[in-house]
């Protein structure tokens, strides 16, 4: 009896254990800090972009399906290094090393090529006292905080950041370790842009958050979400700002990243759609041989509607002069709701005519219209040779460390190239672009950048070894091909 009684208490204290070791850990939490400034002192004021900006971006986030323990918006503030890093730490106080903690910034950028990209500058004020936030106090404060931190960087410039979209071997960030996830409004090299309605009314933004708005909230039926299982990725996100923001070239790190930026209950009513969405063109490029410009959106309620035309000169989109296309509508003005499809015709002097311009939706209210929708535009010329040439920015790189290849690739003008990687044997190992038109990237000797991470087309890691990257086009039926160097591949 002793020995039964033994072995039924040691029974006992297995079952006790059982609840103990199977308990759930507690599920990650989530926590955001919004910042921005439309206020300065020795800048341009953008008033109302960063309020709009931050208060609609936190009115997405409340729709998370996962919920945020804390979601918390700074507005025209005054700051100093001390003040900032303290805003960080109250902010994420409590934060784990599974909790992830999301920062959005809103304001000017402040870059010059001659400035090691840790020097890139983030603009807070008051109206009344400027305080240049640098990268490296960014993450001086940020670096405090553990678990993952997802930033989404809404400045001029902002590229820089992360050392992308600009001349560089794309290893001079502090923000490309594991605990970062990073998403730019634009290259280090370029600026961006903010709106208003001009009008006195309470309405604007930057173009980057109208169209990052678009693929992550509940109004924008989380356009970005492409397989629609309720998560929108980073990659997903990042995926749909390269077709539906043109403005600037988004940047971000890592590539093809499947980290959660938002997820979603899929099915579940939401509030009204955004008066237009789902804006698809049939063809982004376009040339003197074909001058239609051929696109559908999806008006959701009667309004009156309105196509702009921005074309870019000496590197900059002229917002000051656009051609204006009033939509036929009603006898009233207005249009009913429903599926669009609607064809212009683009004025071309010349078949040489080239270059790049931004297709707006908008939608007009008296003398003022906002912008809902936004494309760029390709327009390529007819014929002659784009002068190729392409150079990898590393002699190796190791995808184990956090790396990827920068590959620079110069053409005079605006074309559809095929960008590839290759191995010894000339196999093709990935594609970094399969005919998808050039973007504006403003870097100093012109010409796109693209980067390798190291993977194949199956998404799985490249064996170590050499490879090179060629390049190719057709102009006018001719063909016009480059290579790199050859380049190593490290474990």
């Amino acid at each position: 009896m002793r020995r039964l009684a033994v072995a039924l208490a040691a029974l006992l204290l297995v079952l006790l254990a059982v609840p103990i070791a199977n308990a759930q850990e507690p599920a990650p939490r989530l926590r955001a800090l919004l910042v921005g400034a439309d206020r300065f002192e020795g800048h341009p004021n953008t008033e109302p972009a960063a309020r709009d900006n931050l208060y609609r971006l936190a009115a997405a986030l409340r729709r998370d399906s996962r919920g945020y323990a804390s979601i918390r918006i700074s507005l025209n503030e005054r700051h100093s290094a001390d003040s900032f890093r303290h805003l960080v730490h109250s902010s994420f106080h409590g934060a784990g090393p599974k909790d992830t903690s999301l920062f959005y910034i809103t304001t000017h950028g402040l870059y010059e090529h001659s400035w090691a990209p840790m020097r890139f500058a983030m603009v807070l004020s008051d109206g009344q006292t400027d305080y240049a936030l640098t990268a490296a106090e960014l993450f001086e404060a940020l670096e405090g905080v553990p678990g993952l931190k997802i930033l989404i960087i809404d400045t001029c410039n902002a590229g820089a950041l992360i050392d992308r979209g600009m001349p560089g071997d794309g290893l001079r960030s502090l923000f490309t370790g594991k605990d970062y996830r990073v998403l730019a409004a634009s290259g280090g090299s370029e600026p961006s842009y903010f709106w208003s309605t001009g009008q006195g009314s309470y309405r604007g933004g930057s173009y980057f958050a109208d169209s990052l708005l678009q693929g992550i909230s509940a109004t924008g039926r989380f356009a970005a979400d492409s397989n629609r299982d309720g998560t929108v990725t980073l990659g997903e996100v990042y995926a749909f700002l390269l077709s539906n923001y043109g403005v600037s070239t988004p940047q971000v790190y890592p590539r093809d990243d499947q980290t959660a930026v938002l997820q979603y209950e899929p099915g579940q009513p939401g509030p009204a759609p955004a008066v237009i969405s789902h804006l698809v063109l049939s063809d982004s490029a376009f040339s003197a041989d074909m001058p239609m410009l051929d696109f559908s959106y999806t008006l959701n309620r009667r309004a009156r509607v309105a196509y702009q035309l921005i074309y870019q000169q000496e590197d900059s989109w002229r917002f000051a002069a656009p051609q204006v296309i009033a939509d036929g509508g009603e006898p009233d003005g207005e249009s009913r709701p429903g599926r669009k499809e609607k064809s212009l015709r683009v004025t071309l002097h010349g078949a040489d005519t080239y270059g790049y311009a931004l297709l707006f939706v908008t939608t007009v209210n008296e003398d003022s219209a906002t912008p809902h929708a936004q494309a760029l535009l390709m327009v390529e010329p007819a014929q002659g040779d784009p002068g190729l040439l392409a150079q990898a920015a590393l002699p190796a790189f190791s995808p184990h460390m956090g790396q990827e290849m920068p590959i620079y690739v110069r053409h005079r003008f605006p074309l559809r190239p095929v960008v590839r990687v290759l191995d010894q044997q000339g196999n093709i190992v990935q594609e970094l672009a399969q005919g998808r038109p050039t973007r504006p990237q403003h870097l100093p000797d012109g010409g796109s950048l693209y980067y390798w991470t190291g993977k194949d087309r199956q998404g799985t890691q490249a064996p170590s070894g050499q490879y090179v990257i060629e390049v190719s086009a057709f102009i006018g039926g001719e063909a016009y091909s480059t290579r790199t160097q050859p380049f190593s591949l490290m474990p």
